[in-house]
């Protein structure tokens, strides 16, 4: 402990000016829109190939979704506009279609050898997953894996 600082005392932040002006313009400008509580919740994505470009421009759609469109379906339900099962179905196929491409992914790792489980034979295993490395390592039991949404499942609860 430092003796010039008092217990309890907010640690000193480093200055963030010169790391900032190093980022790109559109990044700047968004972290300008939003308050720095807010900034853990930004994240950045190297896009390397088609299909992870198609996903990043899915990202501010689907957040526009989500956003806008419960106060809207409530509105239209309460109308008797349409009934309580459409959007639940709609919901339904947005899960199953997000949880559609993670499993088309870990198929794919898993053809390419880079996901593979092997099952111990001991008693005391218990069919516990062992992967060939530490970085090939398949999900734990209750662990989402490496392609699920931060924070844990699905909003619906469904995986």
């Amino acid at each position: 402990m430092d003796p010039k600082k008092a217990e309890g005392a907010a640690p000193e932040k480093a200055p963030e000016g010169p790391v900032i002006q190093k980022l790109p313009l559109s990044i700047r400008k968004l972290l300008g829109t939003h308050p720095e509580r807010d900034w853990a919740k930004i994240r950045a994505f190297l896009v390397e190939s088609e299909e992870e470009q198609e996903l990043v421009e899915l990202l501010p759609e689907i957040n526009r979704v989500m956003r806008l469109v419960p106060a809207k379906l409530m509105g239209r339900i309460w109308k008797r506009e349409i009934s309580v099962d459409q959007p639940d179905k709609a919901y339904t196929r947005l899960h199953d279609a997000i949880h559609g491409v993670r499993q088309a992914a870990l198929e794919l790792l898993e053809l390419a050898g880079l996901y593979e489980y092997r099952h111990r034979e001991s008693a005391g295993a218990g069919g516990a997953a062992e992967a060939l490395s530490p970085d090939d390592s398949p999900p734990r039991e209750g662990d989402p894996g490496p392609l699920a949404r931060p924070g844990g499942a699905s909003r619906s609860g469904r995986t």
